[in-house]
């Protein structure tokens, strides 16, 4: 029997919350009829800076979470194998479908073009500079640590703050719906 996965439902509105501003403050849908040439070696450098930032394990984490929001979990019940093989053949294609649409190895070329386009070749190589430094360096570190704690507080928000409160809207609508139904069915 299938059940639908609660936290998912609780990740899908944190998803639904960070996804636009993951995609609008990366910039990764370029404009096509804004790309310039790029040259192989200002490629190399973009791809070189993006992985010193941590872009391809942040594109592969977020890749994951999407597909934590279409896992299913499966009540065996009775331990029946043909439940476990389906659960298993769906898991196997969603991860092939989620990690070959939006893991780093799809989006990478999309990121060093839409990056390219947007810093210069010396921009690039400055950027790079830092991130090598003693201070770039301690801005990854720093990076890594404030994003984890947003994403918790973010998390917790979405949990345990903001939990009640959609509770108590849908039971609003709920209400609301109903007593429009009964003034439907009243006017028949």
């Amino acid at each position: 029997m299938g059940l639908v996965d609660l936290q998912g439902l609780r990740r899908m509105t944190a998803m639904l919350v960070a996804v636009p501003l993951f995609i609008a403050h990366g910039g990764v849908w370029a404009d096509d009829s804004k790309r310039k040439i790029v040259t192989d070696t200002h490629e190399h450098n973009v791809e070189h800076m993006l992985e010193l930032m941590g872009v391809p394990e942040q594109v592969d984490r977020a890749a994951g979470d999407v597909l934590k929001l279409y896992s299913a979990k499966v009540e065996a019940g009775n331990g029946d194998p043909i439940v476990q093989k389906l659960v298993d053949a769906y898991q196997q294609d969603a991860t092939r479908l989620v990690y070959g649409t939006l893991g780093w190895a799809n989006m990478k070329t999309t990121y060093i073009f839409s990056y390219a386009n947007r810093m210069s070749e010396e921009d690039v190589v400055e950027v790079v500079s830092f991130l090598q430094s003693v201070g770039g360096q301690k801005f990854i570190t720093s990076q890594a640590d404030a994003g984890l704690e947003i994403q918790q507080t973010t998390q917790h928000l979405v949990e345990v703050d903001m939990a009640e409160p959609l509770a108590e809207l849908g039971k609003k609508l709920r209400d609301g719906l109903a007593k429009v139904q009964a003034a439907q069915r009243g006017k028949k």
